[in-house]
């Protein structure tokens, strides 16, 4: 291959800081991994260290430089950056120093604030795209200038900012004059317009935030400022949400698509090149802007994917569990029905909070396979919604951790009469966010010998429907009497 320039992806989630390298045909060529610890609280309070997620960005750039050499090194000529969208975290404008934690989007401490605001969902989902959640980044805004002493008294003195954690990142890398926000991670905050591309004043007054505060709205790809932690210093030229850039892991993604990105929470997208009109039960998100083009994404969200089996396994016993995963999803045969509460029920019914129960007969790996099959469930939902507003075609690409599990892809075929794919390339949100950094966004040829995706044809399975059937009456009951 002629083409010698190299592109760096940043992705930070929710277990790990990681830095990719792809060469100009997408394939990995270094890459390095730190952990962040996560401190929980009950089920309500979500947080990570925002020194330590800071300090595992340098890890990973300082471990990827290592590992592909100096030589190699120089030919990185940009940098794209991922994170959870709904993570907020409030910083110092002046210095950057963090003056609260990164409150995860896991997080929903700050959901009495949203309490009365059903009767306004149609009013909030035409302006932002989103619905009223404690997931999204305002009311917990909200809470830390109401609740933390730092980040109050940054705000008397001029110099506070907040915002995605994106944007805190951002400014890690780049410098104070990086804080920026992209349509994505701004989104998810429940403050930004998704007619205008900025935030929205009647919200920002609704959570006594001020605009001054808050990044300066940008778009997906730009120059964002040096890499200063880099040698030669190579541009920040993207960034995206985590789900968003997985979308274009292998470029401009196909019209009809459906993806299915599910790792610790999980969430189908339906990518639109024009802003979708008449979805009144699923968010609507701006995944790619520049220069020429905004494409939008219908999305279900389901807030309780791996959090969910972790949760089975923690209150089974059920230690190491993806070490006997496989074997659980291929013996268990009449698992009970899992009422999947875990972060709340997301995305079409919008349930929050709601108590995780099991109905029928089954305990230990019985009911861990009951939670595959609640994301089943409910990626089977979201996807009748997005069928009712769009025509798609026969084919779903997943991605994400849970992916890797064969008997949770064929499920997913079956239920959703779909083809599934599941790519090569494992990295989706990584090689995505890295694609955004090719011109037109597109990978050179693969090399020959590159592997093969891996394809998932429907089969009928009665028992599955059935248990689908059963479960959406317990689900509607719920959603009825909420």
């Amino acid at each position: 291959m002629d083409d010698p320039r190299l592109y760096l992806a940043l992705d930070q989630g929710g277990h790990a800081s990681r830095a990719i390298v792809f060469d100009a045909a997408g394939q990995s060529v270094a890459s390095a991994e730190h952990p962040i610890s996560t401190q929980r609280n009950g089920v309500d309070l979500v947080e990570h260290v925002a020194d330590e997620v800071a300090s595992s960005i340098k890890h990973v750039l300082n471990d990827v430089q290592a590992a592909l050499g100096s030589r190699r090194m120089a030919h990185v000529v940009a940098v794209g950056l991922a994170t959870q969208r709904s993570s907020i975290v409030c910083w110092n404008k002046r210095t950057g120093a963090p003056l609260s934690p990164v409150i995860s989007w896991q997080d929903t401490r700050a959901a009495a604030r949203l309490a009365g605001w059903v009767s306004r969902r149609a009013a909030i989902h035409q302006t932002t795209g989103m619905f009223p959640s404690a997931h999204y980044g305002a009311s917990k805004l909200a809470w830390c200038v109401e609740h933390i002493d730092a980040v109050k008294c940054a705000a008397d003195a001029g110099e506070l900012a907040c915002g995605p954690l994106a944007s805190f990142l951002a400014v890690q890398l780049c410098g104070p004059q990086a804080a920026v926000v992209d349509p994505a991670n701004a989104g998810r905050t429940l403050l930004w317009s998704i007619a205008n591309g900025d935030w929205d004043d009647a919200l920002l007054s609704e959570f006594s935030l001020q605009r001054s505060w808050l990044p300066r709205c940008v778009s997906t790809v730009g120059d964002f400022g040096p890499v200063e932690a880099l040698p030669g210093h190579p541009p920040l030229r993207a960034i995206n949400g985590d789900q968003s850039a997985a979308l274009f892991a292998d470029g401009i993604p196909k019209s009809g698509d459906i993806f299915l990105n599910a790792g610790t929470g999980a969430f189908i997208q339906h990518p639109r090149s024009e802003r979708p009109q008449g979805v009144e039960r699923l968010p609507v998100s701006v995944v790619l802007k520049d220069q020429q083009r905004v494409i939008y994404a219908v999305e279900g969200t389901i807030n309780g994917a791996a959090a969910a089996l972790d949760w089975v396994a923690e209150v089974e016993g059920l230690e190491h569990w993806q070490a006997s995963a496989a074997r659980w999803l291929d013996e268990v045969r009449s698992p009970p029905l899992f009422v999947n509460g875990i972060g709340g029920l997301g995305s079409p019914f919008w349930v929050s909070p709601l108590a995780s129960r099991f109905i029928g007969e089954g305990a230990g790996p019985a009911r861990w396979v009951a939670a595959v099959e609640s994301i089943v469930f409910l990626a089977r939902a979201n996807l009748d919604e997005v069928r009712a507003s769009a025509q798609v075609t026969t084919r779903l690409v997943i991605s994400g951790g849970l992916a890797m599990m064969d008997g949770f892809c064929q499920r997913v075929a079956n239920l959703c009469a779909m083809v599934v794919v599941r790519p090569a390339n494992k990295e989706a949100t990584a090689r995505g966010i890295a694609c955004l950094l090719r011109p037109g966004y597109y990978w050179e040829a693969s090399p020959t010998g590159a592997a093969a995706d891996t394809l998932f044809t429907p089969k009928t399975d009665r028992l599955l429907e059935g248990r689908y059937a059963a479960w959406r009456e317990q689900i509607q009951r719920i959603v009825e009497q909420n």
